[in-house]
């Protein structure tokens, strides 16, 4: 029975989920067991053929001395010039193949998994931003109220911080929506339908270093799944050499009458004359498909080196953007609110002033939430683009 996925998770939890748990990862690693049952089937030997005849004559003429006449015979396939033992190596081949493609999936999916944490978690923090300005917007509308009561504000006043809670209010079923979304997004990627977990964490915990670093290109999981591939399909080489080699088979019989009796026995050779057929077709293109899985080597190590690029240079852009906005906006934005009340309550100040005030200091403070999150997300992405994938346990350090 499958145990109830947790309400709220981290994001090392949804990692090791989308590592080991996920029956998108069980679908992969079937390909696995594809492989291996490959193995069994060119790793026995051929069965022989037993074949049995009966003549009867019921005439006065006959082919031989008796009234029936039995041949049986038994041939045996021979395995030679080494094609069981090159059929296995390339299965072996295939195996690993097939493992480092599980390998590579099992990144790809803590990928998916981890940036839908990261977005769920962007649009839960999103929604307590807009929950706050809907609470404060309640009570500027009581402050305001309270003026109009003591004929220091106008109904205008009263109307316009209406409409702006009103508008506020759809910002927040906006946000709310987005994190449905989000946490649909979530379950999905890790292959959990009709679960709507919760996340827990910040966005400035997403890791950024540790884990286990690919010490070279080489060690990358696509770029190693492109190399197994490749042993793979020399392996493939080889077996279509080997198998040019003739078939040959050995035959032994028996041949016996009755009424009266009489027996003889048989043996021969059965050799494959490879006078159209030399099997330099099956060689061709096995050969063109090794130097197409030595040209898919070179362009997936490129491919993830320019991944680790893009995602470093996605890191440095939006951490300077994210501390530029800090140092500029972010301290302000609480005394900008208070100036802002001051004003209005203390020094005559409008209403509009007070409102653009409060709507400034929020939509601000989502895009604070925005900022972190692209810049977690691409911090997971570099985390993940360089790391070996044989441990995903390190990856919540900080």
């Amino acid at each position: 029975m499958a145990q109830p996925m947790p309400e709220t998770v981290d994001l090392q939890t949804v990692l090791t989920l989308a590592r080991t748990s996920s029956p998108r990862v069980e679908a992969e690693e079937q390909d696995i067991a594809g492989a291996q049952a490959d193995r069994q089937i060119v790793n026995v030997l051929p069965n022989p053929e037993v074949s049995y005849a009966g003549s009867y004559q019921p005439g006065g003429i006959t082919n031989f001395e008796g009234r029936r006449a039995h041949e049986a015979t038994v041939e045996l396939p021979l395995d030679l010039g080494g094609k069981r033992r090159a059929r296995v190596a390339a299965a072996d081949r295939r195996i690993d193949a097939a493992r480092s493609r599980v390998a590579v999936s099992r990144l790809d999916f803590m990928t998916e998994a981890g940036s839908a944490f990261v977005a769920l978690l962007s649009a839960q923090d999103t929604v307590g931003v807009r929950r706050d300005a809907m609470a404060e917007l309640d009570r500027l509308r009581g402050m305001v109220a309270g003026r109009r009561a003591s004929g220091m504000a106008s109904d205008y006043d009263v109307a316009r911080v209406d409409v702006e809670i009103e508008s506020a209010r759809a910002d927040l079923v906006e946000a709310e929506s987005a994190a449905i979304d989000a946490r649909t997004d979530l379950a999905n990627a890790l292959g959990f339908p009709g679960w709507h977990p919760s996340a827990s964490g910040s966005l400035d915990q997403v890791p950024g270093t540790g884990g286990s670093p690919a010490q070279s290109a080489e060690a990358l999981p696509a770029v190693a799944a492109a190399l197994d591939e490749q042993n793979a399909v020399k392996a493939d080489v080889v077996t279509a050499r080997r198998e040019r080699f003739p078939e040959v088979s050995v035959n032994g019989g028996r041949f016996w009458t009755t009424g009266p009796f009489g027996a003889t026995y048989s043996a021969g050779l059965t050799l494959e004359v490879p006078l159209f057929d030399r099997r330099n077709g099956a060689v061709r293109k096995a050969e063109a498909e090794a130097r197409a899985a030595e040209l898919r080597t070179e362009i997936a190590k490129a491919k993830a080196l320019a991944e680790i690029d893009r995602y470093a240079a996605l890191v440095e852009v939006r951490t300077a953007a994210l501390d530029t906005f800090n140092r500029r906006i972010g301290g302000k934005l609480d005394a900008l609110g208070r100036m802002a009340e001051d004003s209005y309550r203390l020094s005559g100040g409008s209403v509009i002033e007070l409102i653009d005030a409060t709507r400034s200091r929020f939509d601000n403070l989502a895009t604070q939430v925005s900022l972190s999150a692209r810049l977690a997300d691409a911090r997971l992405r570099l985390r993940l683009s360089r790391e070996d994938g044989s441990d995903d346990t390190a990856l919540t350090a900080r």
